[in-house]
């Protein structure tokens, strides 16, 4: 399977899928990768998933949680030359887990495989269980179809286009400052903190009216050829050492929670951050290890 022979393809996830549960996924498919994906089966330790779930390794039960939601989650995909043709299949199958010797047991499906192999594909797949906003995923692949196509640094579109490639009704977000507040800027914000590259934006204007947006990019990591689809996936993070058991709780809270939870407490840390003269990026909102000294305070007053 191939990006050219694909016109759309969609990712179904769970509502409460929580990062922990991403996490999970990114690491099978590193392990997956280091054996080239050669094989049709996989095996990982509960110990080389450190980090997952809290800075432990995750207990058998925690991981069948996140197991089934990852199981619930379908690829979609329409192909471009057959419009009749939509093919419908999991993001993993064939899952075993060993209590006794705590290692886990996985295989991807076939296409699931193809898909993974090709770079710009599993970005697009990986990169839609991050969005929250409603037209992050449309403006994506316009983004992505430009950057992976090599066609140019930067493009223009009128604004009507876009408005009718992001599926927004002519009666709906008329004066662009709404349309830059709610549809734009919320989109390129999701873009910018996963994509593998940086979109900028300018309006060009006709006297005092925006008549369209010129787009320009920074790429970010190569993934335009087949042997990088590696890069696509987010790094393993390092080793985050935690002795006392109420701050042990409140991390895994965090790798836990809803990604509007996790911002909540992203805001209090940069907030606390900025106090003492620290710029926390928010390109760190998924590295919670990161800031999670800033907003530990806050953490511990509530219930975990």
């Amino acid at each position: 399977m191939k990006k050219h022979d694909i016109r759309d393809l969609s990712l179904s996830k769970p509502a409460d899928l929580a990062l922990a549960d991403r996490r999970l996924f990114n690491y099978l498919l590193h392990q997956a990768f280091s054996d080239g994906l050669q094989t049709t089966r996989f095996t990982i330790g509960f110990d080389e998933l450190i980090g997952v779930f809290s800075s432990k390794a995750p207990s058998v039960d925690r991981v069948l949680l996140s197991l089934q939601k990852l199981l619930q989650m379908t690829i979609t995909v329409h192909h471009r030359t057959d419009e009749s043709a939509i093919e419908v299949f999991n993001l993993l199958s064939e899952v075993c887990v060993d209590r006794k010797q705590h290692r886990l047991h996985y295989a991807f499906p076939t296409l699931a495989r193809a898909i993974y192999k090709d770079p710009a594909l599993l970005e697009r797949c990986l990169i839609q269980a991050h969005f929250e906003y409603k037209y992050s995923e449309a403006l994506y692949v316009l983004m992505a179809d430009q950057v992976f196509a090599q066609k140019a640094a930067s493009f223009e579109l009128e604004l009507s286009k876009l408005r009718d490639k992001l599926g927004i009704a002519c009666d709906k977000m008329k004066n662009f400052n709404d349309f830059d507040r709610f549809v734009l800027r919320p989109a390129i914000n999701e873009i910018n903190l996963y994509a593998s590259f940086q979109v900028c934006v300018e309006p060009v204007k006709q006297g005092r009216k925006v008549t369209a947006l010129s787009f320009s990019f920074d790429i970010q990591r190569e993934v335009s050829s087949l042997s990088a689809a590696k890069q696509v996936i987010p790094s393993h993070r390092p080793r985050f050492f935690i002795e006392a058991p109420e701050e042990e709780r409140a991390y895994a809270y965090l790798l836990g929670a809803s990604t509007p939870e996790r911002k909540k407490y992203f805001e209090i840390a940069a907030q606390n951050a900025a106090r003492q003269r620290v710029r926390l990026s928010p390109e760190s909102l998924d590295t919670p290890d990161v800031w999670f000294d800033w907003c530990k305070r806050e953490l511990l007053e509530r219930s975990v």
